[in-house]
């Protein structure tokens, strides 16, 4: 610190003692200009009228404004907008029998599509309502076989209560009617219109 200090200190003893030789030169070639260029630019000021003033502010202010509008219509005109596509029925089914073999989640999400279209082909066989199965559904009452059954009534479950806890890193999956195979279920509705 007292490194810095010292040249400071130097240059500002020098300035003080050599201020008295420079007085008239500096009056003559630094402030009496400066001075007199405050003094014209003043004048110069008060002379412009203030709605003169305001209105080349005003002005410079459009010109800013219209061309930071202009550059920024270019750059979106430049862009292209890109859409996002939705995946259809059978990507969607497809990612989530890939899923449903790594994850309980992908299993529950993937039971809840086959369980609409179970109940919407056993309506339309029953000519019901599918809110109509679905109630036979919950109530144990379609004639179907007891693993598809299973695996219907746990789609209507939170997921929650049918994922177990887990123990340890490598412990096994608790048996769930979810780990039913989803051609088993594929399977069911084939065999369901081959019959009607």
């Amino acid at each position: 610190m007292r490194k810095r200090l010292l040249p400071l200190g130097v240059i500002l003893l020098t300035a003080i003692l050599l201020a008295p030789l420079f007085r008239n030169f500096s009056r003559e070639v630094v402030v009496i200009p400066l001075l007199y260029f405050f003094w014209i630019g003043r004048i110069v000021f008060d002379t412009i009228p203030q709605t003169g003033f305001w209105g080349c502010f005003l002005l410079i202010a459009l010109l800013m404004a219209s061309a930071s509008l202009l550059k920024k219509s270019k750059s979106k005109s430049s862009t292209h907008e890109v859409k996002t596509v939705q995946p259809g029925r059978v990507e969607t089914w497809t990612h989530l029998i890939h899923q449903a073999t790594e994850e309980d989640y992908y299993q529950w999400r993937l039971a809840q599509p086959l369980r609409e279209l179970i109940l919407e082909t056993l309506a339309h066989e029953a000519r019901l309502t599918s809110k109509q199965i679905k109630r036979r559904l919950i109530d144990d009452q379609l004639d179907i076989p007891p693993e598809i059954r299973a695996y219907l009534q746990a789609s209507l479950m939170s997921l929650s209560y049918l994922s177990a806890p887990r123990f340890g890193f490598r412990s096994r999956r608790l048996t769930s009617p979810l780990n039913l195979d989803p051609a088993r279920v594929v399977q069911f509705l084939e065999d369901r219109s081959r019959e009607t």
